[in-house]
């Protein structure tokens, strides 16, 4: 399983995607076994090998992250790459419930373990609902700031704005 969700150009024509991808992290693989994904192209479209493990950087969001996904993509001004969507799928009242989820990874596609607990930040902005981040910005002050919705059901959603120290 994979989705593409996100697209950044880097200032060297390298194109970043993020999205979801089917982590190798848990063999044998699991449903709950989706994590963030990126993936570097080379400005040709050829797959970057020299970027993460072979082209691209998974963050398994563990196994109550059946549904975890990269919505959002940002380069920081140091080149390092933030992803950001949902983290979690535990079940709550037959509801899916999830997080917003945001992660960084350096410029060479590697997780960078100084940003939030081991490379991964996890936000509930609304209890029992389903939540992720759409947006991201860097401010000039190197801030994330996080945009994104928290739906109960398909009638009632709120949105939500985070901001995220650079660290």
């Amino acid at each position: 399983m994979a989705s593409a969700s996100a697209l950044v150009l880097q200032s060297d024509g390298k194109i970043v995607v993020a999205g979801s991808l089917t982590s190798s992290l848990n063999v044998p693989a699991t449903r709950n076994d989706i994590g963030f994904g990126i993936v570097r192209y080379s400005s040709n479209g050829a797959l970057d090998k020299s970027f993460g493990t072979g082209g691209s950087a998974i963050v398994d969001f563990g196994v109550n992250a059946p549904i975890s996904g990269a919505f959002a993509l940002a380069i920081q001004s140091n080149g390092d790459l933030v992803a950001a969507g949902a983290a979690g799928g535990t079940a709550v009242n037959n509801n899916i419930v999830s997080s917003f989820g945001l992660t960084r990874f350096t410029s060479a596609g590697t997780l960078d373990t100084t940003f939030g607990t081991k490379g991964k930040v996890i936000t509930t902005v609304a209890s029992g609902q389903y939540s992720w981040v759409d947006s991201l910005a860097i401010q000039s002050d190197g801030k994330i700031v996080a945009t994104g919705t928290s739906q109960f059901n398909t009638s009632s959603s709120n949105a939500y704005v985070g901001r995220y120290l650079a660290q």
